[in-house]
């Protein structure tokens, strides 16, 4: 009993950890985005879903695609590499969706059961699901804001970060 519960809690240890490394990532290598091209189709998503409070809007060096991180004080993080104009404005609304369906929320429930429990192997089906879940009914609310016409170029949006995820890494000049 004993070492299960230091097992549990080096695991969440380990989990806190890697949080904080990524926290002071974010702090020394995100900048808030200042750009018309980017503010004004996170403005247009923001007003689309009706949202009174917004994320922070940061570019971050190292991301190969749009995420929302941070609990307690949200941000979209962008990639410092400039997306075509309507994948830019598919991706915004796809993560304000997040924002507003609170999904960071759900994922950390998630990940601390799938700490707690990491020895059994539902806990980390059961993450795994919550994450695929969660960007499909992202997905669908996102789309069902969208006109028809405009669904092509959010699949290819979609299609567009999946290859950015599975290239190989480049060298910027600043992560020299």
């Amino acid at each position: 009993m004993k070492k299960q519960f230091i097992a549990k809690l080096l695991v969440l240890g380990w989990n806190l950890l890697a949080h904080a490394r990524f926290l002071a990532y974010l702090r020394r290598w995100a900048d808030p985005a200042d750009s018309p091209e980017i503010i004004q189709p996170f403005n247009r998503a923001g007003d689309l879903l009706s949202l009174n409070r917004r994320p922070r809007l940061l570019l971050c060096q190292g991301l190969k695609t749009p995420m929302l991180a941070g609990l307690f004080r949200p941000a979209v993080l962008l990639p410092p590499e400039p997306a075509r104009p309507g994948e830019l404005a598919c991706a915004l609304l796809h993560e304000l969706t997040h924002f507003k369906r609170r999904d960071i929320w759900l994922k950390t429930l998630a990940l601390w059961v799938k700490a707690l429990y990491w020895f059994n192997p539902l806990s980390w089906i059961m993450y795994r699901l919550i994450e695929r879940d969660t960007e499909l009914a992202c997905d669908e609310e996102a789309l069902g804001l969208l006109p028809p016409e405009l669904h092509p170029v959010y699949g290819q949006a979609i299609l567009s970060a999946a290859a950015r995820l599975n290239a190989p890494p480049s060298l910027s000049p600043r992560s020299r």
